[in-house]
């Protein structure tokens, strides 16, 4: 598997909210508009070759952000 299927299968994973996050995120920091990044990026997994390490690094920040949160509500149970 490349790197953008698995940071579209990542962002799938991930809640609404921390989707928003993300795109909005990335638009910052990039200048793209959010829905460019959710269509282009993400679902189609056409993220350009200059800017896939950074849109891991972010995604993948979230996707443990949203681990560590679950962990939490399971560990007080």
């Amino acid at each position: 598997m490349n790197k953008a299927d698995n940071i579209k299968k990542i962002f799938i994973g991930l809640t609404n909210d921390r989707k928003e996050d993300v795109k909005y995120q990335l638009h910052k920091e990039f200048g793209i508009s959010t829905e460019s990044i959710k269509n282009l990026w993400f679902y189609d997994a056409k993220i350009p070759k200059g800017k896939i390490d950074r849109v891991q690094e972010v995604v993948k920040a979230k996707m443990q952000e949203q681990i560590n949160e679950a962990q939490n509500l399971i560990d007080v149970v």
